[in-house]
Order: structure tokens, then C-alpha cells, then sequence
């Protein structure tokens, strides 16, 4: 029982950053693929 409850504690308290990570890697991402595509063309914001 001991276990279980620990593993449902650091699930709890690691979900939401996990969340947050891939959120902060997704608009890396995106702003990466945006300013390789800006440079060589001039396209209308």
C-alpha cells in the first residue's frame, strides 16, 4: 500500500510539468521551423 501511495504522489506531482515541458518544446519548435522559413523569404505577416 505503502508503494502505491508514493507512486500516486509522484504522479501527481510530476504530471504537470510533464505538460509543461512538451508545451515549452512545442513553441521552441515552432519558433525554430518559423525563423528557418523567414529567412529566405520575405513573406507578409
Amino acid at each position: 500500500m505503502d508503494s502505491v501511495y508514493s507512486a500516486v504522489i509522484a504522479f501527481i506531482l510530476l504530471f504537470p510539468w510533464g505538460i509543461l515541458a512538451v508545451t515549452i518544446l512545442g513553441h521552441l519548435h515552432a519558433r525554430l521551423v518559423q525563423k528557418g522559413r523567414s529567412i529566405p523569404r520575405d513573406l507578409p505577416r
